[in-house]
């Protein structure tokens, strides 16, 4: 590798090991893989869904309540 070579690799990994960082303090999965995915991992890299999807998948769900359950 050229000097120039190795100082852009240097920056590249400089710049992963800031987003990793920046992914890590951040609870939501969905919001730490949106930070990582496009730049570092490209299209391939899955993004979960985001906290606010799954409460609202859960909100349509087709399963029985508990009140009709006990046919109340």
């Amino acid at each position: 590798m050229s000097r120039l070579q190795m100082d852009s690799f240097y920056q590249k990994l400089n710049d992963l090991e800031s987003a990793l960082n920046e992914a890590e303090t951040i609870s939501d999965p969905h919001d730490s893989c949106k930070i990582l995915s496009p730049r570092f991992f490209g299209g391939k890299f899955p993004i979960p869904v985001s906290k606010e999807a799954r409460y609202k998948q859960v909100g349509l769900s087709s399963a029985p309540s508990s009140s009709s359950a006990r046919g109340i």
